[in-house]
């Protein structure tokens, strides 16, 4: 189901899967096709800012992997 995450990142206290839940994967796949899109219309990208927030980073990782440029 994509709308489902892959996998759970290992929590020691459940109760921050409530707040802080990865990405499923249709997120992973709307954050890259973000990144191939603002790749392939050439649109400058200088800098990536994320919150600490595990699906915040997830979203700007596969921007940036959409884009070919992870860790550039």
């Amino acid at each position: 189901d994509s709308n489902m995450p892959q996998s759970l990142p290992h929590r020691i206290n459940w109760i921050d899967y409530d707040v802080d839940t990865p990405l499923t994967d249709k997120g992973l796949s709307q954050s890259w096709n973000v990144g191939n899109v603002l790749a392939r219309y050439k649109i400058p990208v200088t800098t990536c800012y994320s919150s600490p927030a595990f699906r915040s980073i997830q979203t700007a990782d596969g921007i940036l992997q959409g884009m070919g440029r992870k860790g550039q």
